[in-house]
C-alpha cells in the first residue's frame, strides 16, 4: 500500500522482492495478498483518489510483475508441460467441510478444543465470548468516521467471513464454484487460509472501536474493548498456560525400544533398507546406509 499511496517504483520493486520472499515460503498466501493489493487498488480507482489511473495501475502491479519474473525457474517449466490447473501440487479434492457462519463470524476454527484434548477432527462448539468481536467490530464501523478506509477492511472482513464458511450457507456452492473455475483458487482445497482476510479485516475494525471508546468522557468506558480483547486471549491461551493441551505441546521423548532399535542399525555399516509396517513413525531410525521405507508405499 505504501507503493501505491506514495506512486514510488523504488517502493514497488521492494514490495515485489518481499512478494517473492513469501511465495517461496507458501504461494498461497502471496496470492492472498495480490488479491488483497487488487482489492485496495479497485478501493482507491472507485473513491476517485488517483489522478493518473493507468500510471496507478502499473506501479500497483510491479509487485507481482517481479515476483512471476523472479518465480519463472519454476512457472515456466510449469506452463510448458501444459499443467498449470492440473498439476500433483495443488490438483487436490476439497475437505474441511464443517465450517459455518456462526464459527466465521467469531472468528473460531471448529477443532479448536481449548484444551479438552478431544479426538481429532471433532468439531467444538464455539465460545459464545466470541461474537463480542463482530459487535465490537460493527460499533466501530458506524462510530469510527475519521478512519477513511474502514470500508476497505469491512470488505475484507465479509470475503474472508464467506470464504472461510466453505461450503455452509449462505452462497453453499459459492466455494465450489471459485475452487473449479477462479485461477489458482484450487490450491485452496480448504479454507482455513482465508482466516487471514478475517483477521486483518477484524484488527482495523476493532482497533477503530477502541479508539472510539478512548474518547469517552468515562473513565471506565475507555478499557472496555482492550479488557475484552485480553480476555479472550487469556481465555484462548488457558490451555497452554496450564498444560491441558496435549499431543504437540507436550514434551516427549524417544521410546526406550527405538533407541535400542537406533543403535543396532547404525552399528551396522551394510547396506540394506528397512520396512516399516504398516507406516514408519516419528521414531524411525534411518540413515545413508539404511534408508526407510513405508510397506503401504511398496
Amino acid at each position: 500500500s505504501r507503493s501505491l499511496e506514495e506512486l514510488s517504483y523504488k517502493k514497488a520493486i521492494l514490495a515485489g522482492l518481499i512478494g517473492f520472499s513469501i511465495s517461496i515460503f507458501d504461494f498461497r498466501f502471496f496470492y492472498l495478498t495480490s488479491l488483497l493489493q487488487a482489492i485496495y487498488l479497485i478501493w482507491n480507482l472507485l473513491k476517485n483518489r488517483f489522478h493518473k489511473p493507468i500510471f496507478t495501475t502499473v506501479i500497483l502491479s510491479l509487485p507481482l510483475i517481479v515476483t512471476v519474473l523472479l518465480s519463472s525457474y519454476w512457472i515456466l517449466p510449469i506452463a510448458l508441460s501444459g499443467k498449470v490447473s492440473h498439476n500433483i501440487a495443488i490438483n487436490t479434492g476439497l475437505f474441511g467441510g464443517d465450517m459455518n457462519l456462526s464459527q466465521s463470524l467469531a472468528f473460531f476454527h471448529p477443532y479448536w478444543d481449548s484444551g479438552r484434548n478431544a479426538p481429532p477432527g471433532t468439531v467444538q462448539p464455539t465460545p459464545a465470548y466470541l461474537f463480542m468481536l463482530p459487535i465490537l467490530a460493527i460499533f466501530g464501523l458506524l462510530k469510527g468516521k475519521r478512519f477513511p478506509d474502514l470500508g476497505f477492511y469491512l470488505i475484507v472482513l465479509i470475503i474472508g467471513i464467506i470464504l472461510t464458511k466453505q461450503t455452509a450457507s449462505p452462497f453453499p456452492n459459492l466455494y465450489l464454484w471459485l475452487f473449479k473455475n477462479f485461477p489458482g483458487f484450487n490450491a485452496f482445497r480448504e479454507s482455513s487460509k482465508f482466516y487471514l482476510y478475517t483477521a486483518l479485516g477484524y484488527s482495523v475494525l476493532l482497533a477503530a472501536s477502541t479508539a472510539v471508546f478512548q474518547k469517552s468522557p468515562r473513565r471506565f468506558l475507555k478499557y472496555i474493548p482492550i479488557a475484552f480483547l485480553c480476555l479472550v486471549f487469556l481465555l484462548d491461551t488457558k490451555s497452554f498456560i496450564t498444560g491441558q493441551t496435549k499431543d504437540m505441546f507436550q514434551a516427549k521423548s524417544i521410546p526406550i525400544e527405538y533407541q535400542m532399535f537406533a543403535k543396532k542399525i547404525s552399528s551396522n555399516k551394510d547396506f540394506y533398507r528397512i520396512m516399516w509396517v504398516p507406516s514408519n513413525s516419528q521414531w524411525s531410525y534411518s540413515d545413508t546406509n539404511h534408508p526407510r521405507v513405508s510397506s503401504y508405499l511398496v
